[in-house]
């Protein structure tokens, strides 16, 4: 009986890409499969080459940051999916390896993946941009994608740090006023100078949320209300030493956090403070206009909707 097809999609400047680690990624996979490589060279490629990966191969597993698996994604969405998709984390947060829960070796993960089971992923859109993980803005939102790829290719993790800390010293938070509906159709009103928008554990390479399921039709949203600058430290103190315990819990902060699930939430925001900057899709910069807006520089509305679910391998 002949092998299934595997390809594989690699981004060579991914943070901790090598050719070395590459090839036994492949050497591993062909105990199960028949394995084709294809690399994408550009932003944006890898959603053709996962759309033309999809009609010859069973399993396609990208091997680079989180943004190369949201292009996968993306280009799934466009089509009638055949393949099942799977991640091999080569970046630097690696959230995608924590979400799927895989480990930090990528030739251990190899061997997971092929042996692994099919399951379901959530997708959700914000204003028609589908993100995998996590859509953000706000203060220090946009750090993982002002960080430089020569950056973190040599500090790794430490690269987002020296960004937040330089943009942390030189910007002041601003608050947004919102009101939006969510997925049970309640009314809220809230003011918060960080959003996040997330179907993960966690986001910037931090576990941060429990009983998380990927496949239950529901996101988490995240509001960080307004606070001094010197109050965030301490908070995130608190939450760093809380991460190396296990035990973090958002609920301890109920003054400064507010932290729900829904299915679907239509965002408006009030007056004229709205977000200039991009929004963080997968960690990749994206403006995410709607179609309310009068002036194409700013953002007035967010809807966020499920798009569906793709079919993806985990662990068994």
């Amino acid at each position: 009986m002949s092998k299934k097809t595997c390809t594989v999609i690699y981004n060579p400047k991914a943070t901790k890409f090598s050719r070395k680690k590459l090839d036994k990624i492949c050497i591993e996979l062909t105990n199960k499969y028949e394995v084709w490589e294809m690399e994408s060279t550009a932003p944006g490629k890898t959603i053709e080459l996962a759309k033309e990966a999809n009609d010859f191969s069973d399993l396609i597993v990208s091997c680079g940051g989180d943004g190369t698996f949201g292009e996968v994604v993306k280009g799934m969405l466009e089509i009638e999916q055949k393949a099942t998709i799977s991640h091999n984390s080569m970046g630097t947060a690696n959230d995608v390896r924590n979400m799927l829960g895989l480990t930090k070796n990528p030739i251990k993960n190899a061997k997971l993946i092929a042996n692994g089971i099919d399951k379901n992923l959530d997708i959700f859109t914000l204003n028609g941009e589908p993100f995998s993980y996590v859509a953000a803005f706000g203060y220090l939102a946009n750090v993982p994608c002002n960080t430089s790829s020569e950056l973190k290719k040599h500090l790794k993790y430490l690269a987002y740090l020296i960004q937040a800390i330089k943009e942390y010293k030189n910007e002041n938070p601003e608050e947004y006023s919102m009101s939006f509906i969510d997925g049970d159709g309640c009314l809220h009103t809230e003011k918060a100078i960080i959003a996040t928008f997330t179907n993960s554990l966690g986001f910037g390479g931090m576990p941060l949320f429990k009983n998380v399921s990927l496949d239950d039709g529901k996101f988490e949203v995240t509001l960080i209300k307004n606070l001094r600058k010197i109050d965030m430290l301490k908070v995130v103190a608190d939450v760093g030493i809380s991460l190396l315990c296990h035990n973090v819990d958002l609920q301890k902060y109920p003054d400064l956090i507010t932290h729900f699930k829904t299915s679907s939430l239509d965002l408006r925001f009030l007056g004229d403070n709205v977000p200039k900057n991009p929004f963080d899709i997968d960690g990749d910069p994206r403006y995410c206009y709607d179609e309310l807006s009068k002036d194409k520089d700013k953002i007035r509305n967010i809807k966020i909707e499920q798009a569906g679910q793709v079919k993806i391998r985990v662990p068994k």
